[in-house]
């Protein structure tokens, strides 16, 4: 039993997991594949519209290249901080259910089931493209 699952492996999962930790409350993040999924799908020399401050979490400098990042910039930053603060993240672990019985909620993996009090979902939507059905649009620089 964990106080909390956070379900995202993100940038607002990872936040939440440097939280909870800083806080003393017992976590695991469940992220359905590498750290920060959806930077990852990214195509490869994807920048950022945002500066490099505002994609810093917790305080941690982001400090890049440009004045707007770039993909790898923002894997790289996510995947240090995640190592640097040890948090409780374990890859390649998708979500299959949720339910609530009482005040405990079960969390179904493919690979286990968790007993937590508390659940955040941060799923993002990056990761949920809405295709146009226009040419192009599978090309890997879309």
């Amino acid at each position: 039993m964990t106080d909390l699952i956070i379900i995202g492996g993100g940038p607002i999962g990872i936040a939440c997991g440097l939280e909870a930790k800083k806080k003393g409350i017992s976590y695991k993040i469940l992220e359905k594949g590498p750290i920060v999924n959806s930077l990852f799908n990214y195509p490869v020399n994807m920048q950022f519209f945002s500066s490099s401050e505002r994609l810093e979490i917790d305080g941690i400098p982001f400090i890049s290249n440009e004045a707007k990042p770039k993909r790898n910039e923002a894997l790289e930053y996510y995947r240090r901080i995640v190592t640097s603060n040890d948090l409780n993240l374990q890859l390649f672990e998708r979500v299959t259910s949720i339910v609530k019985a009482g005040e405990v909620f079960s969390v179904t993996t493919p690979k286990a089931t968790y007993s937590a009090r508390n659940v955040i979902i941060a799923t993002g939507f990056y990761d949920l493209p809405n295709p146009l059905n226009v040419p192009g649009e599978d090309l890997p620089k879309v």
